[in-house]
C-alpha cells in the first residue's frame, strides 16, 4: 500500500480537478501521465475517481503518475484558469498539499512526491555548494531515516 495513491487524495482530487479541467483536458492530463489508456465514462468527478482507482490497481508506480498529474495542476499560474479566481486556485492547491501531508507525503516542484521533510534536489545542491560534501552525508542519513521514496 506504500506506493498507492491514498484514498483521501483521490477524494480531494475528484472534487478539485473537475473544476479546472474539461473532459478533454482530464483525458489529456491522465493519458500524458501514463494512466491506463481506457478512458472512464461518466461525469468529471466520476471519471477522476475511476481513473485513480485504475492507476492504483493496474500501474506499477501509482505515485509517479500522481506526481505527473499534480505537476500540471500545482505549477500552473492562476491566470491560466479563466473560470476560477486566483484565491480559489490557491485554496485548491493548499487543500491538495494538506491532504497529501495527512498521509505523510508532500509535492515537490518538478513533479515529485516524497515523504514529509524530504529535501529537494535544488536544496541539496545549494547545501553542497555552501557546506561542501558533508551536506550530502547529512541528507543521505536523513533520507535513510525517512525511508525516502523518490518519485521521478
Amino acid at each position: 500500500m506504500k506506493n498507492k495513491i491514498p484514498s483521501a487524495i483521490i477524494g480531494v482530487l475528484s472534487q478539485i480537478l473537475p473544476m479546472y479541467y474539461t473532459h478533454d483536458g482530464l483525458n489529456s492530463l491522465f493519458l500524458t501521465a501514463s494512466a491506463p489508456e481506457e478512458i472512464p465514462e461518466g461525469s468529471k468527478p466520476t471519471k477522476v475517481t475511476a481513473w485513480f482507482r485504475a492507476i492504483n490497481a493496474q500501474c506499477k508506480n501509482p505515485l509517479t503518475i500522481l506526481a505527473s498529474i499534480l505537476e500540471d495542476f500545482m505549477e500552473k499560474e492562476p491566470y491560466e484558469y479563466s473560470s476560477n479566481t486566483d484565491e480559489d486556485l490557491d485554496k485548491a492547491k493548499a487543500k491538495v498539499s494538506q491532504t497529501l501531508a495527512k498521509d505523510g507525503l508532500q509535492y515537490n516542484r518538478g513533479g515529485h512526491i516524497a515523504p514529509m521533510g524530504a529535501i529537494s534536489t535544488a536544496s541539496l545542491q545549494d547545501n553542497v555548494s555552501k557546506k561542501g560534501l558533508s551536506a550530502v552525508e547529512v541528507e543521505i542519513n536523513r533520507a535513510l531515516r525517512l525511508s525516502l521514496i523518490h518519485i521521478s
